[in-house]
C-alpha cells in the first residue's frame, strides 16, 4: 500500500496551551502516522526528521509528531487493514443484537 493511499485519522489539536501553527501540527501528526504505518508494514524504523529550520516553526511540527498516541496508531492500523467485505465488529455486534431483540426489520414493519 502506498503511503499516499493511507487513510489518516484527523489530528487531535489541543484547544489550550498550544500556540503554534495548526498546519505544521497537522503535518507532524500525519508524518508520524505515516511513519508508524510504514513501520508496521515494512519494519522500517520511525525516525524524527525536522523539515523546518527555525525553532519556532519546528516546535509546532514536533508537537504534532509527539501528540500521536499508541491508541491512534492502533486505530490507524485497524482502519487501513480492515477488510472491506468484513463489517466492523461494533456494527456487526449492533446488527446481531438488533436482529435478536426486534427480529427482521422487513417482517416487523407492521408493528407499531
Amino acid at each position: 500500500m502506498s503511503l499516499d493511499a493511507i487513510k489518516l485519522l484527523p489530528p487531535n489539536v489541543p484547544s489550550r496551551g498550544f500556540h503554534g501553527s495548526r498546519k505544521r501540527f497537522t503535518t507532524g501528526w500525519n508524518d508520524r502516522l505515516a511513519a508508524e504505518f510504514n513501520r508496521h508494514l515494512k519494519g522500517a524504523p520511525v525516525v524524527f526528521n525536522n523539515p523546518y529550520g527555525p525553532v519556532h516553526l519546528a516546535n509546532s511540527y514536533r508537537a504534532g509528531w509527539s501528540a500521536v498516541t499508541d491508541m491512534d496508531i492502533r486505530r490507524l492500523i485497524l482502519l487501513n487493514t480492515a477488510d472491506a467485505s468484513e463489517p466492523l465488529t461494533g456494527k456487526r455486534l449492533f446488527d446481531e443484537t438488533r436482529q435478536r431483540l426486534f427480529g427482521n426489520a422487513r417482517e416487523a414493519r407492521h408493528v407499531g
